[in-house]
């Protein structure tokens, strides 16, 4: 965009064009070096402006850049202009010289220090969507450069005495200077109200926004460390010098907190950057304070300083605020993010409770909804090997735009919707930090392994119910093939052969006997053929599992006893009916072949939802599932229907095997 790169190439032209006036031409005059204070301070601008251009660039609808820009080229602008002052008194001083010096100029530089604020100001009201949202924020962004305009002018209007002696002079109207020292309350209450719409934006703008506000709130702490700083020179050194090391701090770490806040908010736990900042800053507080004290009443008592007292003083304040300072920083932590630590104690607990098995994993989202207050906040569990994301009872779910994204080694493992807070409609969600996402994300972690296994189990169960269902599909039509198809035929051909036998002369008797057996050997194919029929899929079952559980009872060689239940007025599957059956009749000849049992008993019971049946008998008792067994074959297919199988086998007691399979 050519504006961009007309904006880029003007910021860059006007520090370097400021920065030769203001230093450059002063210096080649006087042939002295620029006073190291105004140097410091023109160079403390030049970070602002190179991030700001940076940021313009990479941003062109974006206005922060713009501001940054701006901020430090009214940094070196002033500190240019206030050196280019210094050398031309100072020339006018020593007769050695001149340079040109404008009256209007430095007339209008006595109320200059307002442009430090502006750009901050206006910052505060923009940032970090460049947009002014609010009709209230347009109208402070409009009237800060007018109140700033207005102060210029009416101090240009007053006395100029701080200026070369060619420029200096009364006030041209009476009072005007006293008028702009009103505005000062108008201004700093202008200043007051942009820290208070910023607090508001804050409060109603979304999770993202709110991260990269916390960056500017957090660099601003550096405004009140040095103010510390001050003082500390002032205290121990009789000099403000040191405070440019703070002015420096500021000019540098606010546009670097601006430009990490836009490109990558997450970087750092900006909280507990803010939370160190402002620790730091009370203890330089007390002990600039006793610091203080103590040098107040060596010099009452003695008459002067003593540097040994004050530094006996400052190692002794060392030893106490060590210790303290680590728990200074988490006081202070828990009471501006309590939230945090909220999460941090659910998380703590929910860790304990199933470790000793008191609450599942899946548990995770209630007690987060508990900890944060937020009854809307959703989990969405990324399953590994299909990238379905689902809910903690497996079901697909989809999140909200707003939805954070948690992250394990790289590698994303679910989402965090956190829905409307309560008691703020207007916020569409709040902040963890990166360690409360690092605990939340260790504990998803299993519940998305204990889903993905769970979806493996269903798929590995209903995989095989449908080859179980398939298999048998299968049997019916084998069963019926070899009854309706090979059976039907070879008792037509035995047919046929008497027919034909019928037909040869009483000479042929040989031929008569081949016939025969020829008869008697396909009557007993055919009895084979109806036994493996059987096998497959017994034909008593189709009058139902009652009446074939009556004619199992019934063709056994040894008594057995039928107890029927409720099975009038239900119909049972297929499916079912076919494993009751095979199941009651393994039972009962493992228990005639291998128990030698006297009694045995079969019981079956249907309620509409389950088939219950029971085989127990009065033998030796023993028995055990061996793998390859009939038994352990039938449990599997029991278990594919989604059934249950137990097997009580007590030695000397008998046996009992008891079934339950679900019908829907």
């Amino acid at each position: 965009m050519r504006w961009v790169r007309g904006a880029v190439g003007g910021f860059v032209a006007g520090t370097l064009g400021v920065a030769a006036i203001g230093f450059a031409l002063p210096a080649m005059v006087s042939g002295e070096p620029p006073a190291l204070a105004f140097l410091v301070a023109a160079l403390s601008g030049v970070p602002s402006v190179g991030i700001g251009v940076a940021l313009l660039w990479l941003r062109p609808h974006n206005r922060i850049g713009l501001l940054l820009a701006l901020a430090g080229l009214i940094a070196v602008g002033l500190a240019a202009a206030d050196n280019y002052l210094s050398v031309a008194q100072q020339l006018t001083t020593d007769d050695a010289g001149s340079l040109p010096v404008s009256a209007v100029a430095v007339a209008l530089l006595q109320g200059s220090w307002m442009l430090y604020y502006l750009p901050w100001a206006w910052l505060l009201l923009l940032f970090p969507s460049g947009r002014l949202v609010h009709r209230t924020d347009r109208w402070l962004a409009a009237a800060l450069p007018a109140i700033v305009v207005l102060f210029s002018v009416l101090a240009a209007l007053g006395p100029v005495d701080s200026a070369p002696p060619e420029v200096a002079r009364d006030g041209l109207i009476p009072g005007a200077d006293l008028v702009a020292v009103v505005l000062l309350p108008v201004f700093l209450a202008v200043l007051v109200a942009c820290a208070v719409r910023f607090k508001l934006r804050y409060r109603r703008a979304p999770v993202a926004e709110r991260l990269q506000m916390r960056w500017l709130a957090a660099a601003g702490v550096l405004i009140p460390a040095t103010l510390v700083l001050c003082w500390a020179s002032y205290l121990l050194l009789r000099t403000s010098d040191v405070v440019m090391v703070g002015l420096v701090l500021i000019y540098v770490m606010l546009p670097a907190a601006v430009a990490v806040a836009v490109f990558r908010a997450e970087l750092f736990d900006v909280d507990r950057v803010m939370a160190n900042g402002l620790v730091a800053t009370g203890l330089g507080v007390v002990a600039l304070s006793v610091l203080a004290a103590v040098a107040g009443i060596a010099g009452v008592m003695i008459g002067h300083e003593s540097v040994g007292l004050t530094a006996a003083v400052t190692a002794v304040l060392l030893l106490v605020m060590v210790p303290v300072h680590k728990r200074l920083i988490r006081w202070v932590d828990r009471r501006l993010y309590p939230t945090r630590w909220q999460a941090l104690a659910a998380m703590a607990a929910l860790d304990r409770d199933v470790q000793v098995g008191a609450a599942p994993p899946e548990a995770l989202e209630g007690r987060l909804r508990g900890a944060l207050g937020r009854p809307g906040l959703r989990l969405g569990y990324l399953l590994p090997g299909s990238g379905v994301m689902v809910n903690s009872r497996c079901e697909p779910v989809h999140l909200g735009a707003g939805a954070i994204t948690v992250v394990v080694a790289g590698h994303p493992v679910g989402l965090i919707d956190y829905g409307r807070d309560p008691g703020n409609e207007h916020a569409s969600g709040l902040i963890l930090d990166q360690e409360v996402l690092a605990v939340v994300a260790r504990s998803m972690v299993p519940v998305s392994l204990r889903l993905e296994l769970a979806q493996a189990l269903a798929e590995v169960a209903a995989s095989r119910s449908r080859i179980l269902a398939a298999s048998f599909v299968e049997r019916q039509s084998l069963e019926r093939d070899l009854h309706d198809g090979a059976q039907q035929r070879l008792v037509a051909l035995g047919m046929a052969l008497r027919l034909a036998q019928r037909h040869l002369g009483t000479e042929q008797q040989q031929l008569h006997g081949v016939l025969d057996g020829a008869v008697s050997e396909l009557g007993t194919v055919v009895a084979e053929i109806r036994q493996l029929a059987h096998g497959v899929r017994p034909s008593s079952l189709n009058a139902g599992l009652p009446a074939a559980l009556e004619q199992l009872c019934q063709t056994a060689p040894f008594p057995i006893e039928l107890q029927l239940g409720r099975t009038q007025g239900h119909t049972i599957p297929e499916l079912v009916s076919t494993t009751a059956y095979f199941v009651a009749s393994e039972a009962v000849a493992n228990a005639a072949k291998y128990a030698q049992a006297s009694k045995i008993a079969v019981t079956l019971d249907h309620d509409g939802a389950t088939v219950r049946l029971g085989v127990t008998d009065n033998g030796g008792g023993g028995a055990v599932l061996r793998k390859g067994g009939g038994l352990a074959g039938l449990l599997d297919r029991v278990r594919d229907q989604g059934g249950t199988m137990n097997v009580v086998s007590q030695v000397g007691h008998g046996t009992l095997v008891e079934v339950a399979l679900p019908c829907v």
